[in-house]
């Protein structure tokens, strides 16, 4: 997702992300929803994008380097 690829996930993988189904990845519970989530990405370019602008987006909104750094300096400074 950081580096524009789009995601097709399960709920698991995608728990405490923060994440939509349909906008930042999608999310399926299967294989076969896995496969056809797949297969519709791959079919489908305007969604294709959609998913990796947004999915990058989210990445960096909160879990990019300058996100984390003044949490960690808090963690190990005090």
């Amino acid at each position: 997702m950081a580096h524009g690829l789009p995601v097709v996930a399960t709920p698991l993988a995608a728990e405490g992300m923060a994440l939509r189904d349909g906008e930042h990845v999608l999310l399926a519970e299967d294989a076969p929803a896995f496969a056809q989530a797949v297969l519709r990405l791959h079919t489908d370019a305007a969604l294709w994008q959609q998913l990796a602008d947004n999915g990058r987006a989210h990445v960096a909104r909160h879990f990019s380097p300058e996100v984390a750094r003044p949490l960690v300096r808090r963690l190990l400074l005090g």
